[in-house]
């Protein structure tokens, strides 16, 4: 039963990132003097981003669907910038029953329980699901990063790009450029951190929501342990939170999942069903 469970809770957590997002409240451009005062605050958060090659540790999971009861699974957590976002879950004496791995190539999960496999390209998704995303998307949100359509790297310059507006909590980033979706960020007025990020999907009412806390010190700077990924405006309101422990700074290594000869590929809808049973 517990296999189950931690099946359960990554297949979700599929669903959870490929879910449908709706438009963020939009954000008027402010007047120049008060459009030139954030855009310095604004510099700064990206001046101050870190360069890591990769972070890696371990990270509690907690996925609810429609205010249900909530599934819970521990899993070790690896990011290489650039190249994966991987879940792995390995409850017996270390022995790995589930991972999931996110690429620039797609989605992968394999689960070595029932030795079968899902894959899905970037393309397949947005062809499914009328949703353009990518794995810059969720390399920055799992960071705590800023991000802009079409770019793997942001620099200072590239918040022209953004309309920017102040409020009593701190600073809005709005940017509607990309076809189909809107981004904004929240920048905090007290800690100048960025607590909040808002995707939309344009003409919808569908929305994902990324909200960051507990910020501690880590590799020089102020980290997020936790973040909170929540989708409403589809068919299921979708809630997946992480709270990242020992985590530590390592070196890229760029070793891809491989998946198995023997394993058998099912679809994305196969999972879909497992899940619902």
């Amino acid at each position: 039963m517990r296999l189950k469970i931690q099946f359960y809770v990554l297949s979700c957590l599929i669903l959870l990132l490929v879910e449908g997002c709706s438009s963020a409240r939009k954000i008027e451009k402010p007047s120049p003097a008060v459009r030139y005062s954030a855009e310095i605050y604004a510099k700064k958060l990206l001046e101050y981003e870190p360069t890591w090659p990769a972070i890696s540790g371990k990270a509690a999971l907690f996925f609810e669907v429609d205010g249900g009861k909530g599934k819970k699974v521990t899993a070790n957590v690896r990011i290489e910038r650039g190249e994966m976002i991987r879940f792995s879950v390995a409850p017996l004496l270390g022995v790995e029953v589930m991972r999931m791995e996110i690429s620039p190539e797609g989605l992968l999960l394999l689960d070595r329980l029932h030795k079968q496999y899902v894959q899905v390209s970037f393309e397949e998704l947005e062809d499914l699901l009328q949703v353009h995303l990518d794995y810059q998307t969720f390399q920055a949100l799992f960071l705590n990063e800023i991000f802009f359509p079409g770019k793997s790297n942001l620099q200072t310059s590239d918040i022209d790009e953004f309309h920017v507006k102040e409020e009593n909590q701190g600073l809005w980033l709005e940017t509607d450029a990309a076809k189909d979706m809107d981004f904004s960020f929240l920048i905090s007025a007290g800690s100048g951190l960025l607590e909040r990020c808002c995707i939309g999907m344009k003409k919808t009412s569908r929305f994902f929501i990324c909200d960051y806390g507990t910020f501690e010190e880590f590799a020089g700077r102020l980290f997020p342990r936790r973040l909170s990924l929540l989708t409403e405006g589809g068919h299921n309101v979708l809630r997946f939170d992480l709270q990242y422990s020992r985590l530590s700074v390592t070196e890229a290594i760029g070793e891809r999942t491989t998946i198995p000869s023997r394993y058998a590929k099912i679809g994305l809808y196969d999972l879909l069903k497992m899940v619902e049973r």
